[in-house]
């Protein structure tokens, strides 16, 4: 059975703290701990320095997103490259690929004003600006009007004589068609 009691030597100026402190069992004295406040705080600040990267991975990511569609048939286009470059000192570049859905998405970035550049095979290049802020995706969409197909001529020419080169492989840059120069070096 516990019960609380003064010990019998206390005067009655230390009762009150004797009897807070001191517990007795039939068998027993036991003193109650008394833990201090700063090992609670010491323990609390130890669990948030655990937590802490937990939380701030759960927090979104800083970067842009969006979508890129061609302008007139409004699909998406896949496969189109977006690059964020950062108007900052260090003109940092990154580029993502958009998936069939045409959506991308750029993470991971500072924030700070970036270019963004959109890019897609048979389709004009675009241009815009947006400011991405801390903690936020910033959203950034384009409508690309797609381009005819067109041709290309030329000669390549030795740059030791300047005669024709014939039988040299001229492949598009965007494109996987080739052609052989004939024997004055046109295509």
């Amino acid at each position: 059975m516990w019960s609380k009691s003064r010990p019998k030597s206390c005067d009655s100026r230390h009762h009150a703290r004797a009897a807070s402190t001191v517990i007795q069992t039939e068998r027993e004295p036991y003193m109650r701990r008394q833990i201090p406040v700063t090992f609670i705080l010491t323990g609390l600040i130890a669990l948030g320095a655990m937590l802490l990267p937990a939380m701030a991975s759960a927090l979104p990511n800083t970067g842009i997103k969006g979508q890129v569609t061609d302008s007139g048939t409004h699909e998406p286009i896949s496969g189109a490259e977006v690059c964020a470059t950062s108007s900052g000192s260090g003109s940092e570049k990154v580029c993502e690929p958009t998936e069939s859905s045409g959506k991308y998405k750029i993470e991971g970035l500072k924030a700070e004003e970036y270019r963004v550049e959109f890019s897609a095979s048979q389709h004009e290049r675009k241009t815009s600006t947006v400011t991405v802020e801390s903690g936020e995706l910033a959203e950034a969409n384009a409508e690309l009007e797609e381009v005819g197909e067109g041709s290309v001529a030329g000669r390549v020419t030795s740059a030791s004589n300047g005669q024709g080169a014939g039988g040299v492989e001229v492949c598009s840059y965007e494109s996987t068609r080739c052609v052989e120069t004939n024997g004055n070096g046109e295509y």
